[in-house]
């Protein structure tokens, strides 16, 4: 979407209207979203705003123009190419030290994948781009008490830590 007042480009993700006519969920969401907003560090998503209209909950937050890591791993890997390994370790420890603020900040991601890992074109320690984390606790307020039923799990099966998949207590270690 595009701000008129502020003259950029945003994303906008709307969440489903099976959770958000929730009244418990609406509560979580809006608790859930304040906190993003509140983070601040270049290798995680901006939240600009959030809120409900009508039925709808919605998080505003920064446009990032590019693929996600998946894609590019998956352009890389039908070109016979690969990343090379001071490649692959300076994309690890920036997404380790975004991971790392969150926990500080008491935020778990509990959905780390490529899918959520985005390659904004800003070079960075030595990388032509900026590996960005997107989606920070969305996996929590979907997969909190309020909307499953105890000893269930949300996220992305293949990602999941093992106390995820059994719908166990998750930290920092988690993610």
């Amino acid at each position: 979407a595009h701000d008129v007042t502020l003259q950029r480009d945003v994303a906008i993700k709307i969440m489903h209207p099976h959770f958000a006519r929730r009244p418990d969920f609406q509560e979580r969401f809006l608790q859930e979203a304040r906190t993003a907003a509140r983070l601040d560090h270049p290798g995680i998503v901006k939240v600009y705003d959030f809120g409900r209209q009508d039925r709808y909950l919605y998080i505003v937050m920064e446009f990032l123009r590019g693929d996600n890591l998946r894609k590019m791993l998956q352009d890389l890997r039908a070109e016979s190419k690969w990343l090379v390994l001071p490649e692959a370790i300076q994309i690890i420890r920036q997404v380790a030290l975004a991971l790392d603020y969150a926990h500080k900040q008491g935020i778990l991601h509990r959905d780390l994948k490529p899918d959520n890992i985005m390659i904004k074109p800003d070079t960075t320690n030595g990388l032509p781009y900026r590996p960005v984390l997107t989606d920070l606790g969305l996996a929590k307020l979907v997969s909190g008490g309020m909307v499953t039923q105890e000893g269930t799990s949300m996220g992305t099966p293949a990602y999941m830590s093992p106390e995820q998949a059994l719908g166990q207590e998750t930290d920092a270690r988690s993610d």
